[in-house]
């Protein structure tokens, strides 16, 4: 990749090899010039967050990061449902089922909770439009960095909390991601990206955007900030990265 570094035909690259490369090769692209799309999570510490955060305001290169989760219709559906003011709180069930043997569960890649399930502490910043004041969790079992288990609760500067439960413990035909928000006199909530329901204020999806965890959007996101157009959802710069690494 450093070769590939050195084209001036090049410039964005796309950075989305296993989680521990992460850092490093981001580091490269923008010392080299480049804009990077980097995946989930952008580095595994926080040493490596603060100097990718430093080299995209040094070179004044942009940064995104992976978090499609802001960009499903679904979850566009219940932020605007609940409304962007008050005191707010969300709750996300990730059950992601057993996963003894996957490659994201070691202590050199930093752990499945660091490696996927920063994508959920990003939503609940994303959702409340706030960085997170102070950090609380419970794990399931022993604490360790291969152990996913634990109830991470999160409060926010306007009195706002998010709830996040990450667990391989259930049953994987009970769904992988269940989000529910309460606000403002509603209710919103959402199925594994299937169902939507809002109590409280008329709200829905249609069904050709059901199943949409926001891959292609967050892509378009990518291009339209390279190309300095606007884009109705931001897209997670490296001040997110670095806060998702935080949290977990």
């Amino acid at each position: 990749y450093r070769e590939l570094l050195t084209s001036d035909d090049i410039d964005a690259v796309l950075v989305t090899t296993r989680h521990a490369d992460h850092a490093e090769i981001t580091l490269a692209a923008l010392e080299a010039g480049k804009h990077v799309f980097v995946e989930k999570p952008m580095a595994t510490t926080l040493s490596d967050s603060r100097k990718i955060l430093e080299a995209a305001e040094k070179y004044k290169r942009i940064v995104r990061v992976g978090f499609n989760r802001r960009f499903s219709p679904m979850l566009q559906a219940m932020k605007k449902a609940i409304g962007p003011n008050g005191i707010r709180m969300v709750s996300v069930r990730v059950n992601i089922g057993d996963i003894s043997d996957h490659w994201s569960n070691t202590e050199a890649e930093g752990g499945r909770l660091l490696g996927e399930g920063v994508h959920f502490f990003d939503f609940c910043n994303w959702f409340l439009d706030a960085e997170p004041i102070s950090v609380q969790a419970v794990a399931g079992g022993v604490p360790s960095i291969t152990n996913p288990n634990a109830m991470i609760m999160i409060r926010y500067p306007d009195g706002s909390a998010a709830q996040v439960i990450y667990t391989t413990l259930g049953h994987a035909n009970s769904g992988k991601e269940y989000f529910e928000a309460f606000g403002n006199g509603r209710t919103v909530r959402s199925d594994d990206y299937r169902s939507f329901e809002a109590f409280g204020i008329s709200a829905s999806v249609s069904r050709r955007r059901r199943g949409d965890k926001g891959q292609r959007g967050i892509l378009e996101e990518f291009g339209a900030a390279l190309r300095n157009q606007p884009y109705g959802t931001p897209g997670a710069d490296a001040r997110a990265g670095l806060l998702s690494t935080w949290i977990a």
